[in-house]
C-alpha cells in the first residue's frame, strides 16, 4: 500500500480574518480530501493489475474450466432427449450451466478481470481533475498568498491532457460520435508504444499504467496512474500547506 505523507505546519490558520480563515482552510480539507481519494484510487488500481496478472497466468483455473466444459459435453452427448432448440441450442444451454456455475462458486466473468483497472483508473482521473479545480478556485480567492496560482500551472504542467481525458471519459456519447460540444473534431494520427493510428478514435484505453481516450480537439491524451503523478501531487499540496501561515502543533497526514 502506497502513503502519501503531507505535514500540514499547524492547527489552525493564523490570520486577523477569522470568516477568511475559516473559508480557506475548508478549501484546504476539501483540496486535501480530493489528493487522498487519487492515493486510494491508485493503489486499488495496482491491486486490480495484480489479481488481473494472476488470473491470467492461473494455468490450474483454465484447466478446470476445460475439464468441466468437457464434462458438460459428455452428458449433453449421453442426454436421451435431444435439445428442441437443435446444436445451437445445446451449445447455448451447456455455455449458461457452466458459466452460471462458475460464478456460484465465486468465480468471476472474464469480461469482470480487467475492468477493475479501468474504474479505477477513472477513479483516478476524476480525483486529480476534481483537485485541479478546487486548488484553481483556492488560487483566485482574495489575499491568498500569490505562490497559489503558480502552484496551479504546475498542476496543468504535471498533467497536460487532465481536463481533456477527463471531459472525454464524461461524454463520451459525444466523443464516439466525432464530436466536442456538439461540433465535429478530426481525429489525429497517434503513436505511443502500443497505439499506432492514422487517425481512428481510441477510448477508455489502458496501455500499462496510462489511461487514455480521444479528446476534444482530435488528439489522443493520456494520464498516468502511478507513484510518479502521486508524488507530483504530494509536492504541491505540501508547497500549498507551505504557502499560509499557520499556529499550533504541526500535523502528519493522513489522520
Amino acid at each position: 500500500m502506497l502513503i502519501y505523507e503531507i505535514i500540514v505546519p499547524g492547527g489552525w490558520l493564523n490570520y486577523e480574518d477569522d470568516s477568511w480563515a475559516n473559508n480557506i482552510y475548508n478549501q484546504l480539507y476539501s483540496l486535501q480530501n480530493s489528493f487522498y481519494d487519487a492515493n486510494i484510487a491508485l493503489n486499488l488500481f495496482n491491486d486490480a493489475e495484480a489479481e488481473f496478472i494472476a488470473k491470467m497466468n492461473d494455468r490450474s483455473l483454465r484447466e478446470r474450466e476445460r475439464t468441466r466444459r468437457t464434462e458438460l459435453n459428455m452428458e449433453a452427448k449421453c442426454s436421451p432427449t435431444p435439445n428442441p432448440l437443435g446444436p445451437f441450442g445445446e451449445i447455448l444451454k451447456i455455455e449458461t450451466q457452466f458459466k452460471r456455475e462458475q460464478w456460484n462458486m465465486g468465480i468471476p466473468p472474464r469480461q469482470f478481470w480487467n475492468r477493475p483497472m479501468f474504474l479505477h483508473a477513472k477513479m483516478f482521473l476524476f480525483s486529480v481533475d476534481d483537485f485541479e479545480r478546487k486548488l484553481k478556485v483556492l488560487s483566485d480567492e482574495p489575499e491568498v498568498p500569490v505562490t497559489l496560482a503558480d502552484l496551479h500551472k504546475q498542476v496543468i504542467s504535471f498533467f497536460p491532457d487532465l481536463r481533456g481525458v477527463r471531459n472525454t471519459a464524461h461524454h463520451m456519447e459525444d466523443r464516439q460520435r466525432g464530436l466536442d460540444r456538439n461540433k465535429p473534431f478530426t481525429p489525429q494520427p497517434t503513436t505511443t508504444a502500443g497505439i499506432h493510428s492514422l487517425g481512428g478514435l481510441i477510448f477508455d484505453n489502458l496501455e500499462g499504467s496510462k489511461y487514455g481516450s480521444t479528446m476534444g480537439n482530435g488528439c489522443f491524451g493520456q494520464i498516468d496512474v502511478s507513484d510518479a503523478s502521486m508524488n507530483n501531487l504530494r509536492g504541491i499540496l505540501q508547497a500549498v500547506y507551505n504557502s499560509f501561515n499557520w499556529d499550533g502543533h504541526m500535523q502528519l497526514l493522513p489522520n
